[in-house]
């Protein structure tokens, strides 16, 4: 269960976000991602070598059950001088999930849970962000579970901007963390054996695409 906890390679920079990228993010707010409406160069793929979406639940009400969504792809803009617009866009495969124990893993992803058969993905757009100091920041958006959307939001942090060295490519970071009620999305069974609130921890890596 322990290696559910690492962030598989993600290593935040101790430098600090520039200015203007955080006074764009709070200036333009985060929307949803488009294609007319977002420069191709200002947008960031996630580096799934580097990157990690984790979740924990308490069972019994001590035990917490720590798992990761292996399978998953997402995006996301940070404004570089005139940006339209700032995002992040999330999808999970709910097939993907996973624990260290496979007949949990079965359990979650079946009709009780996440009932990936009738419902293959889960999504995570942004709305808005409101700046807390120069380097983080409450990014609030929509999640869609189950069939059913809801506001959630998400404490961020940015990490790091910069040129990777290694790859010769440019690359941004940063990390999320959040809780959601299940039962707000129709997922109430074993309340209260299994937890109603789920806590979310994203880690991200992103390396910025190249114009079109």
């Amino acid at each position: 269960m322990d290696k559910l906890t690492k962030t598989r390679g993600f290593h935040p920079a101790g430098g600090m976000f520039r200015n203007a990228i955080l006074f764009c993010l709070l200036s333009t707010g985060l929307f949803g991602l488009s294609e007319k409406s977002v420069l191709a160069d200002e947008r960031y793929a996630f580096d799934k070598g580097h990157s990690s979406i984790l979740f924990s639940v308490s069972r019994f009400g001590f035990f917490q059950e720590k798992g990761e969504f292996s399978d998953y792809d997402g995006d996301f803009v940070f404004c570089t001088q005139h940006p339209d617009k700032d995002a992040i866009s999330i999808t999970f495969y709910s097939a993907g999930i996973r624990t260290s124990d496979e007949e949990t893993d079965e359990d979650l992803r079946g009709p009780d849970f996440f009932n990936a058969a009738q419902f293959p993905q889960m999504r995570f757009v942004s709305t808005a962000v409101k700046l807390v100091d120069k380097d983080n920041a409450k990014i609030t958006g929509n999640l869609t579970l189950l069939g059913v959307t809801k506001p959630v939001a998400f404490d961020a942090h940015f990490a790091e901007r910069d040129d990777d060295t290694d790859n010769d490519d440019y690359v941004a970071s940063f990390s999320a963390s959040g809780v959601i009620k299940r039962s707000d999305f129709g997922m109430n069974h074993l309340i209260p054996i299994i937890g109603d609130e789920v806590h979310l921890r994203i880690q991200v890596k992103g390396i910025k695409k190249n114009a079109d």
